[in-house]
């Protein structure tokens, strides 16, 4: 698989279960897509998220009716054939499907059918994302590996946004691409920066300034 980042601002997502597992997908999805959600009954927290709750029973048969012009299909039922069949029903009409069972090691569940896509952990600051998968391995270590992670990431925010600044800057004075490059690149080795960025960010600024030469 390949890692994409997509936005699903202007798409449709449905999501076909309404326990647990299928409420935590569509907490995913709720505030990053039109979403909708299909079950008979629905466990406590659908009322909070912003999507459509579809109060009916579907199966392959029916299903159908609900995938004109959806993008991604999730079968999270706690029925492991029920999600099959409607995934297979979700590839025939060209949807995206992201399986919330795990398939067996040959790639494909009993039904013939996986996911092709896997909906990753992730660490979000205002300026970076950061998703972390295991192709459904461990769960576990995904999770680890995030915790682990998200301080770094939080600590680096500052300095997107300190680059940033810069390069608008450089592109005014330097001409070419590599320059601009090499000299942003020792601002993000220098510790002195990293250390003023968790304390003051116009200190910083003022130091990473010197380093690329630019005027105070």
């Amino acid at each position: 698989m390949i890692p994409l980042f997509h936005d699903l601002s202007t798409k449709r997502v449905v999501v076909i279960g309404g326990g647990r597992v299928a409420l935590r997908k569509a907490r995913r999805f709720a505030d990053e897509t039109h979403l909708t959600v299909i079950s008979p009954a629905f466990h406590d927290g659908f009322d909070a998220l912003d999507c459509e709750l579809v109060y009916e029973r579907v199966d392959e048969r029916t299903i159908g009716d609900y995938l004109d012009e959806v993008f991604l299909v999730v079968p999270a039922t706690g029925d492991t054939e029920l999600n099959g069949r409607l995934a297979m029903v979700a590839d025939r009409a060209g949807c995206l499907v992201n399986r919330v069972d795990r398939p067996d090691p040959d790639g494909a569940d009993s039904a013939g059918v996986t996911g092709d896509v896997i909906v990753p952990g992730t660490i979000h600051t205002e300026e970076i994302t950061v998703a972390i998968a295991t192709g459904g391995s461990s769960p576990a270590t995904s999770k680890y590996l995030r915790r682990r992670l998200e301080p770094i990431i939080h600590e680096a925010d500052p300095m997107v946004r300190l680059q940033r600044d810069l390069r608008e800057e450089l592109k005014r004075t330097v001409d070419t691409s590599e320059e601009r490059k090499q000299r942003l690149w020792t601002v993000i080795e220098d510790e002195g920066v990293w250390n003023a960025l968790a304390d003051d960010y116009e200190t910083a600024r003022s130091l990473a300034r010197e380093h690329v030469g630019l005027e105070p």
